[in-house]
């Protein structure tokens, strides 16, 4: 998807709380279930959206997609280190 030989693992909730990885800031686009701000942004209703013709794409086609603009917008500001610490990933996959 994004030309990285990276691996899907999931992982709980809670583990990632004992690794003291923080929601959304040191895991973009991720809040822990329960939370509000998980309920703010799964829990809205979107069938009048859908009525009119939203359809839900793929992931791998979000990722590819999203990687595409990243590469070809360079003035957003972001850069392969934005996200997660190196520290915290390896504190989360040490388990």
């Amino acid at each position: 998807m994004a030309g990285s030989a990276a691996e899907l693992r999931w992982t709980s909730p809670e583990a990632i709380a004992a690794a003291d990885v923080s929601p959304w800031t040191d895991l973009p686009v991720w809040a822990p279930p329960g939370s509000d701000f998980h309920a703010a942004i799964h829990a809205g209703d979107v069938s009048r959206a859908r009525a009119t013709g939203l359809e839900c794409r793929p992931v791998t086609e979000t990722v590819t997609d999203t990687w595409a603009l990243q590469r070809s917008v360079p003035e957003t500001g972001l850069t392969l280190a934005d996200g997660l610490a190196e520290e915290a990933e390896a504190r989360l996959l040490k388990g």
